[in-house]
Order: structure tokens, then C-alpha cells, then sequence
């Protein structure tokens, strides 16, 4: 009988019943009798582990949701494997572009207007004269470009640059060679010119 209560009392704390709060004491009363109650009494002995919660009945626990393996395979976790393709296409070599070989050029300069002209009330445009050698502007493949007064006026890949009539005075001019990029490649000297209007003019 002593034992049927004690199974009894002992199934009365088992997990689920929400007696593991505070741990699981046993005692043996006056009787004989074994008593397993979550309150500590006089002389009860603290069972080893009760502090621990106890494990979920329902089998929810995280750990036991991963799936056994015996590691022959890996596991499929829900996402689909896409196949080997049976005849994969091969990458193709990098073509690497070769630099664009230019004829050699080591000279431009200003043919005209010469340098220190005098420009007596110019009408109309302006037009710059230049020249490249060995090789000829057109055969090149760089672009001229007419700066004045460290401005850019305009460009072309023609030997004949225009400019509209500047304001009195004296003027810098230089013709500049750039590749497609817009780096420059070469530059005349400096060519200056000057400027004047009659007062009937103005």
C-alpha cells in the first residue's frame, strides 16, 4: 500500500503537472510512507536534477526536429538542388583589345596667323591654320583642338580651325592634339596675336 501511494504521489509530479517550479523534495512521513511534494518539508531530500526543467512530452523541442542522418548524405532541408547540367557551357577566353597603333607624330604647330601678327579690324571669322608632321592631321586619328587665353575656342580633326574676332588687345593661341580619351598627346607653341580696331570701326 506504502508503495502504491508513493507511485501514486510520485505521478502526481510527473512533467506536465507544473510542480517542477521550485524542485522535487522527498520525504517519508510518520507511517513509512514516501512523499514527493514541490514544498520543501522537514527532512526531505532534494532529488538530483529536479531544478531541471523537464524535457517536452509533445516532442517539440528544437533539437529533436533536425532530421538523423548517418552522414552518408547530406540532408535536404526543404530547398531544391538543380542538377548537374549533363554538357555545361565553356567559358570563352577574354578577347583582350589591342591598342590602336598610331602613325608617329612629333610636331604641330600654328602656320597662320603667324606669331606676333597684327590683326587690323578683322570681320567675319577667323581662321587658324596648322599643320602635323611627319604624319598629316587626317591620318592621325587624334582630334585639334584651338585653345585661346587657356579657353577651348574649337576642335576637328581638319588642318583649319576657326574663331570668332576676340576684343582688342593681344591673344595666346595653341593648338593642343588629344586621343579618343580627350589625353592630350601633343601641343604647338604658343603663337600670340594682336588685335586692333580703328576708332570708325568700333
Amino acid at each position: 500500500m506504502h508503495t502504491v501511494l508513493g507511485l501514486c504521489l510520485l505521478l502526481s509530479f510527473l512533467p506536465g503537472s507544473g510542480a517542477f517550479a521550485n524542485g522535487i523534495y522527498k520525504s517519508v512521513d510518520a507511517d513509512g510512507n514516501v512523499i514527493f511534494t514541490d514544498q520543501p518539508l522537514e527532512g526531505a531530500e532534494t532529488l538530483e536534477g529536479a531544478d531541471a526543467p523537464p524535457p517536452a512530452a509533445n516532442g517539440d523541442d528544437d533539437d529533436d526536429d533536425e532530421p538523423q542522418n548517418s552522414g552518408a548524405e547530406p540532408v535536404n532541408r526543404g530547398l531544391a538542388l538543380t542538377p548537374d547540367p549533363i554538357d555545361p557551357p565553356k567559358p570563352q577566353p577574354y578577347e583582350f583589345e589591342e591598342p590602336k597603333k598610331r602613325l608617329p607624330v612629333t610636331v604641330v604647330e600654328i602656320l597662320t596667323p603667324i606669331h606676333d601678327a597684327v590683326l587690323q579690324d578683322p570681320i567675319g571669322k577667323i581662321w587658324v591654320e596648322l599643320q602635323s608632321y611627319p604624319t598629316p592631321l587626317k591620318d592621325t586619328g587624334l582630334t585639334a583642338q584651338l585653345w585661346m587665353d587657356g579657353e577651348l575656342i574649337n576642335s576637328g580633326q581638319r588642318p583649319m580651325l576657326s574663331l570668332a574676332p576676340p576684343e582688342r588687345g593681344t591673344h595666346v593661341l595653341q593648338v593642343k592634339l588629344v586621343d579618343e580619351n580627350g589625353r592630350l598627346f601633343l601641343q604647338s607653341n604658343p603663337t600670340h596675336i594682336h588685335i586692333k580696331y580703328s576708332v570708325a570701326s568700333q
